[in-house]
């Protein structure tokens, strides 16, 4: 097995019906843009109460993503997200050092 490194990245999910669907609604809807997660963590549990009742769960998770063995030669997020690099994208990215090599 080899050594793997992880770049984690924090969100939401919430849900009406319960605390697992609020996982898997944020893990499916952050499936739609990004590759390579790996594991996640609960942070925190809450919600939000209507008339007495609990109206929403809303857990925020730290989603771990597999860090890219190769670090791109230019600023190329696109390793990371399912996205098509922009035509400003070296100056929108320049807040990624972990990812830009210059």
């Amino acid at each position: 097995m080899t050594d793997h490194i992880y770049k984690k990245i924090e969100l939401t999910g919430s849900s009406t019906v319960g605390m697992q669907e609020a996982i898997e609604n944020a893990i499916s809807k952050a499936s739609q843009t990004i590759r390579d997660m790996r594991w996640f963590e609960v942070v925190e549990t809450r919600g939000h109460i209507a008339d007495g009742k609990v109206a929403h769960w809303q857990l925020p998770l730290k989603l771990a993503l597999l860090y890219p063995n190769k670090i791109p030669k230019r600023c190329d997020l696109s390793r990371l997200f399912n996205v098509s690099p922009l035509p400003h994208f070296e100056n929108a990215t320049k807040s990624y050092k972990h990812v830009c090599v210059h």
